[in-house]
C-alpha cells in the first residue's frame, strides 16, 4: 500500500487512488460487523453500488471484455453471417451443478475455519500449561520471582485474547463481576492486580 492514500469507506474496503487500482479488503473489526449487519444494509449497498470495489473488479477488464465479445457475436449474427452462431444448452446445465457442488465446498471450508480456529484455541491452552510445568521445574528453584511473573502473565494472556476476540470483551465472566457493568477504569485496575 506505499504510495497509495489509505482510507477505508463504509464498506470495509481501503480506499483506491484511481479506479483500475487493484482492491484491497480492509480486515473487519466489531464496528464494521456491526455497520454490516445493519438493517439498511441492502438500501446502503444499491446506492454504493457503481463505486463500490467487487463492482469496479468486475466492470475492467471482466464484464468489458464479455461485453466486446458478445456485442462482435451480435453484430455477426445480424449483419455478416447466413445462419447464426449458437450454443447447445447441455454446458450451462453441466456447469450448474458443478457450480452448486462449489457452493457446498465453500460451506465445508467455513466450517473447516471454525473447526480450525477450535484447534488453535486448545493447542494455546496446551502450550500454555506445558510453558508454566517447564517454569515451575527449571526457573522456580533459581528464580522464583520471576517464575510468579511469568506464570501471572500467562494466567492473563487468554483474559486479554478475549478482550481482543470479542466487542465487550466479556467482562463480566472473564473478570468474575457478576451482573455489574464494569467502566474502562475499574477493567484497567482488574487487569493490573492480576498482573501484580
Amino acid at each position: 500500500l506505499a504510495g497509495w492514500r489509505v482510507g477505508v469507506d463504509n464498506s470495509g474496503q481501503i480506499s483506491r487512488r484511481h479506479w483500475t487500482d487493484p482492491s484491497r479488503d480492509n480486515v473487519y473489526q466489531f464496528e464494521n460487523w456491526a455497520l454490516h449487519r445493519s438493517t439498511w444494509r441492502h438500501f446502503r449497498h444499491l446506492v454504493a453500488l457503481p463505486i463500490s470495489a467487487t463492482a469496479q473488479r468486475l466492470i475492467f477488464p471482466d464484464l468489458v471484455a464479455i461485453g466486446l465479445f458478445s456485442a462482435g457475436i451480435s453484430y455477426l449474427n445480424m449483419e455478416v453471417l447466413a445462419s447464426p452462431i449458437s450454443l447447445p444448452y447441455v454446458p450451462f446445465i453441466l456447469t450448474s451443478s458443478a457450480l452448486g457442488l462449489l457452493l457446498v465446498f465453500r460451506v465445508n471450508a467455513s466450517y473447516t475455519r471454525y473447526d480450525l480456529a477450535r484447534q488453535f484455541i486448545g493447542q494455546m491452552m496446551n502450550s500454555s500449561r506445558a510453558l508454566i510445568r517447564t517454569s515451575m521445574t527449571k526457573v522456580h528453584p533459581v528464580h522464583p520471582y520471576l517464575c510468579r511473573r511469568l506464570i501471572r502473565l500467562t494466567r492473563v494472556f487468554p483474559r486479554v485474547l478475549i478482550f481482543y476476540l470479542t466487542a465487550d470483551g466479556d467482562q463480566n465472566t472473564t473478570l468474575g463481576q457478576g451482573e455489574k457493568e464494569l467502566t474502562k477504569e475499574e477493567v484497567e485496575t482488574r487487569l493490573s492486580d492480576i498482573l501484580r
